[in-house]
């Protein structure tokens, strides 16, 4: 098999293939610290943020709840359980039932005397909600994750890739994980970039998370539990033909807005050493695109081509569910390569 693409959701798609007997090659333009995946806030949170459709998001982030949560466990995977505290000014509803899918979830304005959020926080907020949440040190984890494909014999070619056709000789299977590149790879005009920025910065001393939600913006803290918390943030829409630019880089007015925001949930983050920005486009579509697409026109060789992108906000938390779905749909090829006749049509690994 061939997965196109080394973001999160590419690289969670291999190491699932691999433990279910596949040969995987991963083959992308970009990996690591050049992916969007990299820099990324990645926190657990239910409903997931920017995807679609409901019913399948929810059930992925229900499964992506138990994965994390057992990946937690192994200090090496990067992934820290915490507590998630949101506060409001004004009186707020849970939705989507997140009173008992939360772990541990706790609505009281007790919540409000947390020292983190400072001694004004009963008089300015009116509500709050706190439960237990994965959060996700993408540099850490995804490391880990490679290291985990290399050690079942996966390997990593980067090279740019115009067309999957092109790829149909090579592999059995094809995955394409590609995110905004699906716009060209696939011809799909529904992804979109909405941009994301954050910064990250040096605040040994939280052991928490915390949000706010405004009509207009929003402001998050997430602790990685290295030293280091993860501040934002933004999403502005993008528009057609985003995929193909370079995110706008925060001004230092921007950089000012968003450390004003979050030092007005915590305010110790007001003086916090930012020790650098991140902006990136998360791949946005109105549905997350995972199926099964048939063999394209004149492909003598019949490879499917599974597509598993579109994951807004929430790419490196529903990787791992979403990559076991990707694995349940490529379970028929398998059989059909490992059998009698083999492949139809030679295959060479890249």
């Amino acid at each position: 098999a061939i997965v196109v693409g080394a973001g999160m959701v590419g690289l969670a798609t291999a190491a699932t293939l691999l433990d279910r007997g596949w040969q995987v090659d991963i083959i992308a333009e970009t990996f690591m610290e050049n992916t969007t995946s990299w820099g990324a806030g990645a926190i657990w949170e239910h409903p997931a943020y920017l995807v679609g459709p409901v019913d399948k998001a929810a059930a992925w982030t229900k499964r992506s709840l138990e994965i994390l949560t057992a990946m937690s466990k192994d200090p090496a995977c990067g992934v820290l359980v915490q507590r998630f505290t949101t506060v409001y000014h004004e009186a707020a509803q849970p939705v989507d039932n997140e009173e008992t899918i939360c772990p541990n979830f706790v609505r009281s304005t007790s919540l409000l005397h947390d020292p983190n959020l400072g001694p004004d926080a009963t008089t300015t907020f009116k509500d709050a909600w706190a439960y237990d949440v994965p959060t996700v040190n993408p540099p850490v984890h995804m490391r880990w994750a490679m290291k985990r494909i290399a050690s079942r014999g996966g390997s990593f070619v980067q090279a740019h890739v115009a067309r999957l056709d092109l790829l149909r000789h090579r592999a059995d299977l094809i995955v394409n994980c590609s995110g905004l590149g699906a716009h060209v790879l696939a011809g799909d005009p529904d992804i979109r970039g909405v941009q994301g920025d954050l910064l990250h910065v040096f605040a040994p001393h939280l052991t928490s998370a915390y949000a706010c939600f405004w009509p207009d913006s929003m402001a998050y803290v997430f602790p990685r539990g290295d030293g280091t918390a993860v501040v934002g943030g933004t999403a502005h829409p993008g528009v057609a033909g985003d995929h193909l630019l370079a995110a706008r880089p925060l001004t230092e007015a921007d950089r000012k807005t968003i450390l004003d925001r979050c030092a007005s949930i915590v305010p110790s983050l007001a003086t916090a050493p930012v020790l650098n920005s991140w902006s990136r486009f998360r791949p946005m579509r109105p549905t997350v695109r995972l199926e099964v697409q048939a063999a394209l026109p004149g492909d003598a060789c019949q490879t499917p081509i599974i597509h598993n992108y579109g994951h807004g906000g929430s790419g490196i938390v529903l990787s791992w569910p979403c990559a076991e779905e990707v694995a349940a749909l490529a379970a028929p090829y398998l059989l059909a390569a490992s059998g009698p006749a083999g492949s139809a049509c030679p295959r060479a690994r890249l």
